[in-house]
This record gives C-alpha cells, structure tokens and sequence, in this order.
C-alpha cells in the first residue's frame, strides 16, 4: 500500500501484486539457510516486496547521468573498432561505427554470452528461491502466518524447489530441454514476473527452444506425410 510519497514493505506471496497501473513490484527474495536463521534468532526471514511509483524520468535526469550513458556507448564503439580491425580492415567509416552499428554490436554481445550453471544458480539463491517458496507454499497446505508447517510439507516444499532450481540450470547446457519443461520454466518467470537480466536471457533461450522444437515437429510431419 502507498500513502503519499510512502511506500510499505510487505511479505510477498501468490497475491501479491502492484497497487494500480502506475506502480511496480519490487520483490525481494530471502533464502533461508542454517546461517541466516541463526543470525534472525532462529526465525526464518520472509520475502518481502513494496508497491513503487514507475520511474518517468525527465530531460533533466537523463542529462544527470549523461557521462555514464556516453561511456557505455563509447566502450561499446570501442568493440566494434575491435572487431573490424580483427577482421582485416585498414579504416572505419562514420557507418560502420554510428550509432545503429553499435547498438547491433550490444544486442549481439548481449545475446552472445553464454549462461552458465554456476550463474544460474547463484541467480536463483539471491532472487528467486524465497519468491518461488512463497509462492507455492499454499499449494502444499502452508499458509503464512497460520498452522506451523509439518516436517513432510516442509520436506515436500524443499524437494520442488531443488527440483526447479535443477530445471532452470539444465537450461545453461547445449542440449534441448525437454518441452514440457520449458512450460513449467516459462509460466514460473511469469507467474513471479521475473524481468532482471539474468531472467531476460533464460527466457529468451527458452524462447529459442521452445521454436526449435516446433521446428523439429514440423520436420516430422513433413516426413511422416511424405511416407503417407
């Protein structure tokens, strides 16, 4: 809830969701471990999540930030001069190295670095595994602030999240993930509306898969037809 220009955290669950059109979600994700529970007094930490305006930012802030805006784009200029003096050139012109050509070159190395396990899941550690508990706790009977869990609900609850936290890492390797798995993968990123970068590239490689197996299927069915 907003009041003013103040903002109040609250325990994120399955219903929580921004106040209205004009704001965001900020959700924070807390995992629990032998180590931070301790540190809590041995009460375990609830992730969290606050209603914030969405930042419209004016000519004035945009200018602010100027010199660090400029310093990316020219590090990125820096790259594509790189990149064309490796490929043998001898000069540049003003196309090859303006500012289309280097928004090319960002997409390009954005999409081009290669997720790996260990990035995968330390993202789920730090951002994901408190919001998916939350999450799905109610479907295994836990409600929060209600009935302590059960040794068995709790044991069910760790199991499903090893079990997604596993899922999202096969995602790091070469090979297809399974489609019915990348379902489950995609409706979880939605579900908790996860957007920050690292959330950006699972999904679009799930995306990718997910059209590679449309393809493949429609190979198939070429083949089985011609057989017909």
């Amino acid at each position: 809830m907003s009041v003013g220009k103040n903002h109040v955290v609250k325990p994120f669950n399955a219903a929580s969701a921004a106040l209205d059109d004009s704001q965001r979600l900020v959700k924070i994700s807390r995992k629990n471990t032998v180590k931070t529970v301790a540190a809590n007094g041995g009460v375990e930490l609830e992730s969290e999540c606050v209603s914030v305006p969405i930042l419209t930012l004016t000519d004035a802030q945009i200018l602010s930030i100027r010199e660090q805006v400029e310093g990316m784009v020219e590090k990125a200029q820096n790259g594509v001069v790189r990149e064309l003096v490796d490929n043998g050139a001898v000069s540049v012109n003003d196309d090859q190295i303006g500012f289309d050509a280097i928004c090319s070159y960002m997409v390009r190395e954005s999409a081009g670095e290669r997720l790996k396990k260990e990035t995968i899941v330390a993202w789920w550690n730090s951002e994901v595994d408190g919001l998916f508990r939350a999450y799905i706790e109610p479907k295994f009977g836990i409600i929060a602030g209600g009935v302590p869990a059960t040794d068995v609900q709790i044991l069910k609850l760790q199991q499903t999240c090893n079990i997604y936290c596993d899922l999202f890492a096969t995602v790091s390797g070469r090979g297809l993930v399974k489609e019915e798995h990348i379902g489950k993968l995609q409706n979880t990123l939605e579900k908790l509306e996860l957007n920050d970068y690292t959330a950006k590239k699972i999904s679009a490689k799930l995306g990718a898969m997910k059209a590679e197996h449309k393809a493949m299927a429609d190979a198939l069915g070429d083949c089985l037809a011609v057989m017909d």
